[in-house]
């Protein structure tokens, strides 16, 4: 079993994903806060069994649990299959790549900002990849249970595959790049987001089908990861606003 803390993670699990949840454990207090009561009134409503405690009794560890977690089933991952078969009917889709992000915190960023901006999953590799950890849940305020996150062994197989089901393909690098305002976008897209240090492995990026690149002008010339890929996503969510009839969750 793994652990979700923290008030907004538990929260977004239980308006996504309450079937995930085994139970809900929390600290009472004398005065317990409005959202505090909502949550337990919701995992009521769903079903979801849940138990007050004593402060001795909360799970020991770096990340804030708040006075209150859920016990969740181990992470269950997407097979680019399984995905691919979701977005049989969809007319625009979005999946970020991650090649290389092996830090929690950078990976939970990215998967909170692929939610917020409607993207339909995340491709994680099985190597080089931080998995999805408590930590992760809790950097990404508990996005990772509003969306598909895929993994698979092969990232340049499962991107020619992509390709075959009609994606393009957009890698990020600094330089010989296309600016980002200037990107001609397509219905379907798979953006590549590299490891801070070492970009996107040379052979995957040889099947990018076009390069972004956000122009700096002040004088620091690098973005965190997590800060790079929600700029590239915000900009492919307006893209998808402007088109008639399409929204931000690309309906």
């Amino acid at each position: 079993m793994n652990l979700v803390l923290g008030v907004h993670p538990v929260e977004i699990l239980l308006d996504t994903s309450p079937k995930r949840i085994r139970a809900i454990f929390y600290i009472p207090k004398k005065s317990p806060s409005a959202k505090m009561v909502k949550l337990i009134e919701k995992a009521q409503a769903n079903h979801v069994p849940v138990s007050a405690v004593s402060p001795g009794e909360a799970p020991s560890g770096k990340i804030p649990h708040q006075g209150i977690w859920a016990r969740v089933d181990p992470f269950s991952y997407t097979t680019l299959m399984q995905w691919l078969q979701l977005q049989k009917e969809r007319v625009m889709s979005t999946l970020v790549i991650l090649d290389g992000i092996t830090d929690p915190h950078n990976l939970g960023a990215i998967i909170r900002t692929a939610a917020c901006l409607g993207c339909q999953g995340i491709l994680l590799p099985k190597n080089r990849s931080a998995p999805i950890t408590p930590t992760v849940w809790k950097a990404s305020s508990g996005a990772v249970g509003a969306l598909p996150i895929l993994r698979e062994t092969n990232l340049v197989r499962s991107v020619k595959r992509l390709k075959s089901e009609g994606f393009w393909i957009f890698g990020t690098r600094t330089g010989n790049a296309t600016p980002l305002w200037d990107a001609s976008w397509s219905e379907r897209v798979a953006i590549i987001v590299g490891n801070e240090e070492k970009g996107i492995r040379p052979l995957l990026s040889s099947h990018c089908d076009l390069y972004l690149s956000i122009p700096l002008t002040g004088p620091v010339t690098s973005l965190n990861v997590s800060v790079a890929a929600g700029i590239i996503l915000y900009e492919r969510a307006r893209y998808l606003a402007a088109r008639p009839g399409e929204g931000a969750d690309h309906d």
